[in-house]
């Protein structure tokens, strides 16, 4: 019985010898893989743009606005009486439109993100006061 109790103990002993080196292997794969995203990551992040929009009755401010190709988070805010909204017509280069909620009351503000792939001269407007409320986006 002794005899037995030894193998099972060596037998034992092995599997743990033989996880703690597979975990070990397994970790520094991950360590790495982590790095590499946390990289890619920190370089998108690098890229991530906000730009910030006053909605005033009749006006965008500002109405001209520059970025850089990629993702940008527009923050509308309408501070004016009417109802107003923010969209970015398409454009034979993007091919789709981006917009705001469709109405943002007085006093009220929203959020949305916009995908620019390609430089050049990108309008936007708002829908409910056309022709006096628009303005460009220039993708750099």
């Amino acid at each position: 019985m002794r005899a037995m109790s030894w193998g099972r103990a060596l037998a034992v002993a092995g599997l743990l010898a033989s996880a703690v080196v597979l975990s070990a292997c397994s970790s520094g794969g991950e360590s790495k893989e982590k790095g590499g995203s946390e990289s890619k990551a920190t370089a998108s992040a690098a890229k991530a743009q906000t730009v910030a929009i006053t909605l005033k009755d009749n006006v965008f401010e500002p109405k001209d606005i520059t970025v850089e190709e990629g993702t940008v988070t527009f923050e509308v805010k309408n501070t004016g009486a009417a109802i107003h909204n923010m969209h970015i017509t398409s454009t034979p280069s993007e091919g789709k439109d981006f917009s705001s909620k469709p109405i943002i009351e007085a006093g009220s503000s929203d959020k949305f993100t916009a995908t620019f792939t390609k430089k050049g001269i990108v309008k936007f407007q708002c829908d409910f006061h056309l022709p006096d409320m628009v303005g460009t986006i220039t993708v750099k």
